[in-house]
Formats: structure tokens, C-alpha cells, sequence
């Protein structure tokens, strides 16, 4: 079973744009039980690792697998963020990776560009 649901993309267009988009969390389904699961994009800028439910060990872990290494840039050129989601209905952890921007004071473009099963 392929693990990945999203790879990253060096040109994948950003998912949100705070001040211009409505959308409140990125939707994706579950590989196990195919439940619709959210990504909040609020969580992606505003909340520490601990508030993402990711330890230092799995981000470290996370920016060896998508190789963010010297610079330290996600794909898309904006800061890394991680987190860990739960699938409501099979208890399934997924690890999420996104890139933020912040091009204006307050605007935040984000661009999810990893989102795999935790193992």
C-alpha cells in the first residue's frame, strides 16, 4: 500500500491565501477507511509543534525525508511547518507537511506539499 497522498511539488500552486480565500482547512481522504479528514490551515501557522501533536524527533525525521536540509525552505519557498492528524473514524495518524509564506504582514500563503501515514 503506497503510504504517500501528497508529494511534494516545487510548483504546486499555495492551497490558501489568508485575506483572499475562504477555506478553512484542506480536505483529503483516508488511505484506510477513506473517512474525509481536515487539515486546518490556522494550525499550519499560529500553533507550536507540541499544538500539531509532532515531536522534535518527527520533524527531524520528516525534514530528512523531504530533504529540507541547509536552507531550510519547503518546496514552494516558504518555512516548513509539520504536523500529525487522526483519522476521526480508524485512528489512522497521517504526518502533514506544509509551506508558509508570509509575503505581507498578516497575509499567509500556504501550500500543503506532504501529507503520508505515520509509522
Amino acid at each position: 500500500m503506497e503510504k504517500e497522498i501528497l508529494k511534494p511539488s516545487f510548483h504546486r500552486s499555495y492551497d490558501i491565501r489568508t485575506g483572499w480565500d475562504t477555506s478553512e482547512c484542506y480536505i483529503f481522504d483516508c488511505l484506510i477507511c477513506n473517512d474525509k479528514m481536515k487539515l486546518p490551515y490556522k494550525d499550519q501557522i499560529f500553533t507550536s509543534n507540541e499544538d500539531r501533536n509532532i515531536t522534535q524527533e518527527e520533524c527531524d525525521y520528516l525534514k530528512e525525508f523531504y530533504n529540507i536540509r541547509y536552507v531550510g525552505k519547503s518546496h514552494d519557498g516558504g518555512s516548513p511547518s509539520f504536523g500529525k492528524v487522526c483519522c476521526k473514524q480508524c485512528k489512522t495518524n497521517y504526518f502533514t507537511y506544509t509551506g508558509v509564506s508570509e509575503p505581507l504582514n498578516s497575509c499567509f500563503h500556504i501550500c500543503v506539499q506532504g501529507i503520508m501515514i505515520a509509522e
